[in-house]
């Protein structure tokens, strides 16, 4: 697990870009709802929090949006990416070593 908490969740919640959906009303279906997705709604995670409304009630206590974005910015998404990919790769070179 040291690989997914200290390479991987930081990566994907500071640095990967996610599609997010808007909801819109389908014209040809009443009552039904569509989701499209547009260039507009691609953001982090991170991102996306701090644009919800009272985003700091969603925080474990102790956790607060500055120190989140804080950690996001010690790294560029370069960086990141290049610093999961070495992590990944130090990974399965111990795990092929094990199976071998």
């Amino acid at each position: 697990m040291p690989f997914v908490s200290s390479s991987l969740n930081p990566y994907l919640n500071y640095h990967r870009p996610c599609l997010f959906a808007t909801e819109v009303p389908d014209p040809r279906k009443p009552g039904r709802i569509k989701r499209k997705y547009f260039p507009k709604d691609a953001m982090t995670p991170l991102e996306k929090l701090t644009g919800l409304p009272d985003a700091s009630s969603f925080l474990r206590p102790g956790i607060t949006i500055e120190t989140l974005t804080r950690t996001a910015c010690q790294l560029t998404d370069l960086q990141a990416a290049e610093q999961l990919y070495k992590a990944r790769a130090a990974l399965f070179k111990t795990t092929l070593r094990r199976t071998a």
